[in-house]
């Protein structure tokens, strides 16, 4: 692990987000991501993953952005995908950076970044060495550390629904996570004030040591519950992310009384949509039922969303 270790040590970046400008307008760099790799003469040199390297003013970018990076391997994506990605910017107030290891997907209205992008070579190497029964959960928690590490921001799962700005669970706050039930940790929603945190750069560090290919869990929320004294701040209010428990999921698609207001009211952030269950039972999102919990949050987004629909064309 000692390439990858210093590789981390000689990184020391900065993330923008490209204001709305002419000629960014037209370019299709507006409201994109990008990752600062150089400063020369009052101007920013900024790789946008997608749209390659461009020289900026500093007037020209937000330095305040609130990054949220997510990932996704495979091809075909869930009926919900683009909902929460959406939640996740529109209602959480974050600059979304998704990352795909995988086919390409049209009219993303995130960033999108490859693998390529957002790793060093040598990561690269240590994530396609990972391999074993459990190779696509321990990939991504292998990308997770990673990029929390590396950027700082928040991670969250592509089944995450956001429903309020998440800059409010995190003031003054280095390092977060949330509890799935009160009592154990789950990495589906981290955070990360800034690059280099130790809890990050330790996982970042000892992970080779740590995993293990035919073993589930070892490198992902069980390590983070062992870490636990690490953390600035851990969120044992679990309705704020997981409104209902992964044995009850299907509630979220039922017929239910309870409004998004309501959600909002009783300080709930997000609600955990439990992908992993959908995709186990082979529950289709589109059979929800019209009054179900799932159908009024896709309905607050839209009422959320710009009149404009600001899908991030290729």
């Amino acid at each position: 692990m000692q390439e990858a270790q210093d590789s981390l040590i000689r990184w020391n970046v900065k993330l923008v987000r490209i204001r709305s400008f002419f000629p960014a307008n037209d370019l299709g760099l507006s409201g994109r991501i990008g990752i600062v790799t150089e400063e020369f003469n009052d101007q920013l040199r900024v790789h946008i993953p997608g749209k390659g390297l461009w020289w900026f003013f500093p007037e020209e970018v937000d330095m305040q952005c609130l990054p949220c990076f997510t990932f996704w391997t495979g091809g075909n994506v869930p009926d919900y995908f683009f909902d929460c990605l959406e939640s996740l910017h529109f209602l959480g107030g974050l600059d979304v950076v998704l990352c795909l290891d995988g086919p390409k997907l049209d009219r993303v209205p995130v960033t999108v970044a490859s693998l390529e992008d957002l790793l060093s070579h040598s990561e690269l190497k240590v994530y396609r060495s990972l391999k074993g029964r459990f190779k696509e959960v321990n990939r991504a928690d292998y990308f997770r550390i990673v990029v929390l590490a590396k950027y700082g921001g928040f991670y969250c799962d592509t089944d995450v629904f956001a429903i309020r700005p998440f800059s409010e669970l995190v003031k003054g706050v280095s390092t977060y996570i949330a509890s799935e039930d009160g009592l154990h940790l789950s990495n589906g929603i981290v955070y990360a004030s800034s690059p280099h945190q130790p809890v990050f750069d330790y996982m970042y560090e000892h992970f080779l040591e740590r995993y293990r290919p035919d073993t589930f869990n070892l490198v992902g929320p069980r390590w983070y519950s062992e870490l636990v004294y690490m953390f600035d701040k851990v969120d044992y209010v679990s309705k704020r992310h997981y409104f209902v428990g992964w044995r009850e999921f299907k509630k979220l698609f039922e017929p239910t009384s309870i409004t998004v207001e309501e959600l909002l009211q009783e300080g709930v952030y997000s609600v955990h949509l439990w992908g992993e269950m959908l995709r186990r039972t082979r529950f289709c999102v589109s059979d929800a039922h019209p009054d179900s919990l799932f159908v009024k949050l896709t309905r607050y987004l839209e009422s959320k969303r710009p009149y404009v629909h600001s899908v991030i064309t290729p």
